[in-house]
């Protein structure tokens, strides 16, 4: 097991990747590993990541493994309410397997995500735990921990957050967090940690000083901290390629109960 969660799950790319953007605050195209089981995706950009991802000396990158963009879901055609899809699933077991035998990197798998709750992260209990209990009885025996949800505070309340977490304290024993843009969706007694994301777009990461990224981080690191619970740094830039976002990453690096950054 690493000793720290560190990666750059949104990183620099070029035009062969298609699955990316061209940003509008700073030079360069860009691309994540949010994406790693989205079918669309070709094989040689997965490649491309992974590589990147060595290249940083990551220990570990987020993907998520119920989106509405992208159909990515374990179920027969990416259906809400459809059969679970097995052979779907032991490909998703393959690929997080190959990266850690091949590569020592740990594949996290970050939940659902990340607009809305009008398809897969709707609010019924059923379907959830159907899909949670499929999932993680599948992987948990090559993860490290479960993020049950990416922007989390976009579908659900932290009272929801917590019942999703005991839905998967059911199947699993491992460490459950969040993501998201503020801490009280984390505060729950089933979570034990927040991937923290700042307060503003990462696109804007490259007009925050690194003193401003400390300061936002301080306060969230009391109040989880305060509450017995870990942290990640886990979003405040796209570029992350820079030296800015190296000065950054290391202002917020080593705290007590910090456990990576993934930016």
């Amino acid at each position: 097991m690493p000793s720290s969660f560190d990666c750059r799950f949104l990183y620099p790319t070029d035009d062969r990747d298609k699955f990316a953007f061209n940003s509008d605050t700073y030079p360069g195209r860009y691309t994540n590993t949010l994406i790693f089981l989205d079918e669309r995706v070709p094989m040689a950009q997965l490649l491309r990541m992974i590589a990147y991802q060595q290249k940083v000396k990551a220990t570990c990158f987020p993907f998520v493994w119920a989106n509405e963009d992208g159909r990515v879901y374990p179920t027969v055609g990416a259906r809400r309410g459809a059969r679970i899809d097995h052979d779907k699933l032991q490909s998703w077991y393959d690929y997080c397997l190959a990266v850690i035998q091949h590569t020592g990197m740990f594949p996290l798998p970050g939940g659902h995500c990340c607009e809305d709750a009008s398809d897969y992260a709707r609010k019924d209990a059923a379907e959830i735990e159907r899909v949670v209990a499929a999932v993680v009885t599948k992987l948990d025996p090559i993860v490290l921990l479960w993020c049950i949800g990416w922007e989390i505070s976009k579908f659900w309340t932290p009272a929801e957050c917590e019942l999703v977490a005991q839905i998967y304290r059911k199947y699993t024993n491992k460490p459950i967090i969040v993501q998201n843009q503020g801490w009280r969706h984390a505060t729950g007694k089933t979570i034990q940690g927040l991937a923290y994301e700042w307060r503003h777009h990462p696109k804007y990461g490259m007009e925050k000083s690194v003193a401003e990224i400390k300061a936002e981080y301080r306060s969230v690191w009391r109040e989880m901290t305060s509450r017995g619970k870990g942290l990640i740094g886990s979003e405040w830039t796209i570029f992350t390629q820079t030296k800015l976002a190296a000065d950054q990453r290391k202002a917020i690096t080593g705290w007590p109960a910090t456990y990576g950054t993934w930016n």
